[in-house]
């Protein structure tokens, strides 16, 4: 004691049988001295010649403690118990015990109780045994969304061993309601019935780009979005002289948030398979976008807010009959008051500077259709009922003129989206 390791002080020191084999009827000799102030816990390579017998308590009433890093290197192969190994850890978001060696553990009793910041677990890795005891292994896990498991699970930790109160306050389970688990469903389909706690795989979400390149999505889980599939929030509505936009800013980490509305953008027609992740996302309080995770009939108003759907590469405004929203995409709301007087129909998207918007929808109605051609020829003619706002978006092609040419781009593109369309509907 006194030396110093990894440039930090070391004030205790333990070894020997109180690491390798800590009492099944106590906490390890380090508990009280460390558990009141310790934030984190680091396992270097050189423990993983260590072989502890027992995991019990280890990390008990570990109330401040915010990580563990390197728990790849704790061996525990050789542990017959891991009762209470993360009892009352209240402040513990994620813990990885991918990589636990079970075969010789018989007590889960307690092992993550009371872990109430816990989002999501991973013990696919757990060899589980017919008589093993999992009474309260989450109970109280008010955070835990889901938990990854083999089959094993399922086929032998319920028959005969003690799964009371398992899952207890376990609300945020998907297919779990907190309810005392002392029963077992005897199969597993991957569904959400009333038993089914534990995914045999990690859930997945077979997503294709729309033909635009870009898409809305929403799901009830923390997603990590594959390569080549890019996701953005939607903040920082404006109106300026070139029409309305709202800027499209990257998620943080690729890590989209559960119940959150993002932008997907990739290769047109593309499919791509998102799954869900044990990462933490970071959100956004100035996203826009409305998560819908399960179908739902929004109107053009909602209080305060205009509501618009997107349509193509726009945001077009959702028309006064109401319409319907498919489940796992999201839909963009906007103070009403905020909202442009003349062309309030559709909202552009920044994309770091780069605006896009519906092709040809002259008069921003979030159509493509001959009223844009009328109003072409308005602007042309400086008709006195044109509106000279309209100029710039007049000139279709983006050449510098407003012309018979700006014409024909709107025809060409009512024809391509009318193929798409087709294309869509086959």
């Amino acid at each position: 004691m006194g030396k110093t390791y990894d440039g930090q002080t070391i004030t205790s020191v333990w070894s020997g049988n109180s690491v390798v084999n800590t009492p099944q009827e106590d906490v390890p000799v380090w508990s009280d001295v460390v558990k009141k102030a310790c934030t984190h816990v680091v396992f270097k390579e050189s423990f993983s010649e260590v072989r502890p017998t027992s995991l019990h308590y280890w990390f008990s009433e570990f109330k401040k403690l915010e990580d563990i890093t390197g728990l790849e290197y704790l061996n525990t192969s050789e542990a017959t118990t891991m009762r209470g190994m993360f009892l009352f850890c209240d402040a513990l978001s994620a813990i990885d015990v991918s990589n636990f060696d079970t075969s010789k553990s018989t007590s889960f009793r307690s092992m993550f109780d009371h872990c109430v910041s816990l989002k999501a677990l991973d013990v696919s890795s757990f060899e589980m045994k017919q008589g093993d005891n999992t009474q309260n292994m989450f109970y109280n896990c008010q955070e835990l969304q889901v938990i990854y498991s083999s089959s094993e699970w399922y086929s032998k930790i319920g028959s005969g061993g003690n799964t009371y109160t398992m899952f207890y306050n376990c609300s945020k389970l998907k297919g779990g309601t907190g309810y005392e688990c002392t029963s077992w469903s005897t199969s597993y389909d991957g569904s959400y019935a009333t038993f089914n706690y534990f995914f045999t795989q990690r859930p997945t979400f077979a997503y294709t780009v729309p033909s635009s390149g870009i898409g809305t999505f929403s799901i009830d889980y923390n997603v990590k979005m594959p390569e080549g599939l890019e996701a953005y929030y939607c903040t920082s509505f404006s109106t300026t002289k070139d029409g309305q936009a709202v800027k499209a800013s990257p998620v943080e980490g690729k890590v989209v948030p559960a119940n959150t509305g993002v932008l997907l953008r990739g290769t047109p027609g593309q499919k791509y398979t998102i799954p869900l992740t044990l990462l933490d996302p970071v959100t956004n309080d100035d996203n826009a976008l409305v998560a819908v995770t399960a179908e739902t009939r929004i109107y053009q108003t909602d209080g305060n807010y205009t509501n618009f759907d997107l349509s193509g590469d726009a945001f077009k405004m959702v028309n006064s009959a109401g319409g319907t929203v498919k489940a796992n995409s999201a839909y963009l709301h906007v103070l009403t008051s905020a909202l442009s007087q003349s062309s309030p129909q559709v909202i552009a998207i920044d994309w770091d500077g780069e605006t896009t918007a519906i092709k040809g929808d002259v008069n921003g109605d979030g159509n493509v259709d001959v009223a844009d051609i009328a109003t072409v020829i308005d602007v042309m003619a400086a008709a006195s009922g044109a509106d000279p706002s309209l100029a710039h978006v007049a000139d279709v092609n983006g050449d510098g003129n407003v012309d018979v040419a700006d014409i024909a781009a709107i025809i060409d593109e009512m024809a391509s989206r009318a193929r798409m369309q087709e294309e869509m509907e086959e």
